[in-house]
């Protein structure tokens, strides 16, 4: 049986001042499930009782992309009197899922996780990706137990296909969050699980909180 640690004996008052020296929390969880809501809330509060602000590795980063929009803008015509609209072009950067790309990225992800550890500048760092097969997050699990830090499975317990697709900001479809659902895999009992529900307090994670992913 897996061993689930109360995640406010890691983060809070007193009881955090017995915990590793270094930690690494790995999300997992389906897109639209809080993953990001949550790693917010641990970056807060690890701030709020002394620590300092976590380095968050998030698979999200590699799907962002510079693109180019066009927003139609009101001028002024000479005359003062009369308006028209005029395109107007400008670069975004915004979130392009390539299914393809993903174990590249996860590779390039695990890469710049690695030198974080290495440098040993961040006590805390955090993974945020969906993690939904046990090969997504194994290495990054074993690279930091070799580079010295104790590391925590922490589960968005939130899976409703209905609510991940209204919830995502991805855009992804119900069917593609059923098809994710399908590929999860429960961890062995060799990882530690975090139980998060001690710090989200009044927040309902499934209702409320959530909304501000």
């Amino acid at each position: 049986k897996s061993i689930v640690i109360d995640a406010s004996h890691i983060f809070k008052h007193p009881y955090r001042a017995n915990r590793p020296d270094r930690i690494v929390v790995i999300l997992r969880g389906l897109p639209g499930s809080g993953k990001s809501y949550m790693a917010k809330i641990l970056r807060d509060i690890e701030v709020e009782n002394g620590g300092a602000a976590p380095r968050i590795h998030s698979m999200d980063e590699y799907f962002m992309a510079e693109v180019e929009k066009v927003d139609e803008v009101e001028i002024s015509m000479s005359s003062g009197a009369v308006r028209s609209k005029k395109p107007l072009k400008k670069k975004v950067m915004e979130y392009l899922y390539e299914p393809e790309m993903e174990e590249a990225y996860r590779s390039s992800m695990l890469k710049a996780f690695k030198k974080t550890l290495d440098e040993g500048a961040f006590p805390f760092v955090i993974v945020d990706d969906r993690n939904l097969r046990i090969a997504d997050f194994a290495q990054f699990w074993a690279t930091a137990k070799r580079s010295g830090y104790e590391v925590y499975l922490l589960e968005a317990a939130y899976n409703d296909p209905v609510g991940c697709t209204v919830r995502n900001v991805h855009g992804f479809s119900q069917d593609d969050i059923i098809k994710m659902g399908r590929q999860w895999e429960d961890a062995p009992s060799m990882y530690l699980r975090l139980d998060a529900k001690s710090l989200l307090h009044d927040d309902n994670l499934e209702k409320n909180g959530i909304q501000e992913v």
